[in-house]
């Protein structure tokens, strides 16, 4: 009877031992089959990303067709891939972008997965148009054409002032061509000119008769009108030269029949 009493409570306790093995055995049973579940979804959900990155970088210029193809894709994903441990959250966000259709918001989560997936950067999606990018680029164009031509004005605006400068500088004789000629008396043929209020040697309105504030020239002891003699043509001699002005004309008596300087 003892014998008995000894063996019932060792059954009981092997049962009881054969049933906890029992239990963990089913839990490391289900666990492993979730994670080759996870495995085996992980294909199926690149697949259809890949689908969907492909027709958003084919179609992204024409909304209409891409919204048609993004809406038919993201009916293969399923609850079960949503349901995956790794990626659920995102694949939730995904569906409701596609449900408000937010082609940008689109466009990166898909991106996101595939990277962290493949762990790369390699996809990334450029939503400018090609409408958008010709008038980018016409843009630049036009920027880059106003500049050029704003530089080839400035540059013509100078070679004009350079020329206009250089004309000044290099004034001819109105009477013989001579570049000795200062814009009021040519030293080569006397030529003057009649404007008694230019400086006879730089040319300047400011002459005032007696100084030019320009060019610094001052008529040297100016005789007065009074004490001038008669000046005439008709007693000039031709060969000789003004001291004073230049001229090539002056009087028997050594007055310069224009400025009036004695030149003997």
């Amino acid at each position: 009877m003892k014998k008995i009493l000894i063996i019932i409570p060792l059954i009981f306790s092997l049962g009881l031992i054969g049933c906890t093995g029992n239990d963990e055995s089913n839990k490391q049973e289900k666990e492993t089959s979730k994670v080759e579940e996870r495995k085996d979804i992980l294909p199926e959900i690149k697949l259809v990303l890949k689908d969907m990155y492909i027709s958003i970088n084919e179609n992204k210029d024409n909304d209409k067709v891409c919204r048609e193809k993004i809406e038919k894709l993201n009916e293969n994903i399923t609850d079960e891939m949503i349901q995956n441990e790794e990626y659920k959250d995102k694949l939730r966000n995904l569906k409701n972008y596609i449900k408000n259709y937010d082609l940008t918001k689109i466009s990166k989560e898909v991106c996101d997965i595939l990277n962290d997936m493949e762990n790369t950067d390699t996809y990334k999606i450029d939503l400018t148009s090609t409408q958008q990018k010709d008038n980018i680029n016409n843009s630049e164009n036009k920027k880059s054409t106003n500049k050029n031509s704003e530089s080839k004005n400035n540059q013509n605006k100078s070679t004009n002032k350079k020329k206009e400068s250089s004309t000044k500088k290099t004034q001819k004789c109105p009477n013989c061509g001579s570049t000795n000629y200062n814009g009021v008396v040519c030293k080569d043929c006397g030529f003057q000119q009649s404007d008694p209020e230019s400086c006879p040697d730089c040319g300047s309105l400011k002459y005032n008769g007696v100084m030019c504030p320009d060019c610094g020239f001052q008529q040297s002891d100016p005789p007065e009108e009074e004490n001038y003699p008669e000046q005439s043509e008709e007693n000039a001699d031709h060969n000789s030269q003004c001291n004073n002005c230049g001229s090539a004309t002056i009087n028997d008596d050594g007055t310069c029949p224009y400025c009036g300087y004695d030149n003997y």
